[in-house]
C-alpha cells in the first residue's frame, strides 16, 4: 500500500513537472535565433564583403526574434541617414558594431568574442542547471529505491536468517 502511495506521489509529480518549473502545457515555446549565432552570420556576410547595413539587412532576415527586429530596424535606419545611437538605441550589437560605423575597425574579431563569452556564458548555466538538477533527483530517487531496496534486499535476508535461526 506504502509502494502505490509513493508511485502514485511520483507520477503526479513528474506529470505536474513542467507547470511548476514555468512552461504551460499545450503552448511550445516559439523558436529563437541565438545571438552567437546571429554574430557569427554577420561576421560571415562582413567577410563576404557586404557593408554593415547590407550584412545587417541580411541577417535580420533570416532571423527570428528581437535581434532579428533589431538589426532590420538598424539596418533601414542606417540607410535612411539616421546616427548610429539612434539606429541601433541600447541594442548589445549597436555597442559592438560602433567601432566599425565610426572608426572604419574590422567588426568580426569583436562578434567572434562577444559569440565565445555568450556561448561559454550558455555553458556556465548548464553546467549549474546540472548541478541543480542532481540535487533536486535525490528525494524522487530515494523515495523509488530504498523501498524496493527493503523489500528486495533486505526484507528476504531478514526471512532467510530468522528461519536459520529459528530453526
Amino acid at each position: 500500500m506504502m509502494l502505490a502511495i509513493i508511485c502514485a506521489g511520483l507520477a503526479a509529480w513528474v506529470w505536474s513537472y513542467p507547470v511548476w518549473m514555468g512552461h504551460k502545457p499545450g503552448i511550445r515555446p516559439t523558436p529563437r535565433v541565438d545571438l552567437a549565432l546571429i554574430c557569427d552570420l554577420l561576421c560571415v556576410a562582413i567577410e563576404a564583403g557586404a557593408s554593415l547595413p547590407r550584412a545587417c539587412q541580411a541577417v535580420g532576415t533570416v532571423s527570428h526574434g528581437t535581434h532579428a527586429q533589431a538589426l532590420l530596424r538598424a539596418a533601414h535606419a542606417l540607410r535612411l541617414g539616421a546616427g548610429w545611437e539612434e539606429a541601433w538605441g541600447e541594442h548589445v550589437l549597436g555597442f559592438v558594431l560602433a567601432p566599425a560605423w565610426q572608426d572604419g575597425a574590422d567588426p568580426t574579431p569583436l562578434l567572434q568574442q562577444l559569440s565565445r563569452a555568450i556561448r561559454a556564458n550558455r555553458s556556465d548555466q548548464a553546467k549549474k542547471a546540472a548541478a541543480r538538477l542532481s540535487v533536486q533527483l535525490v528525494l524522487p530517487v530515494g523515495l523509488c529505491l530504498l523501498p524496493a531496496f527493503i523489500l528486495l534486499g533486505v526484507v528476504p535476508l531478514l526471512i532467510s536468517g530468522s528461519l536459520t535461526i529459528l530453526g
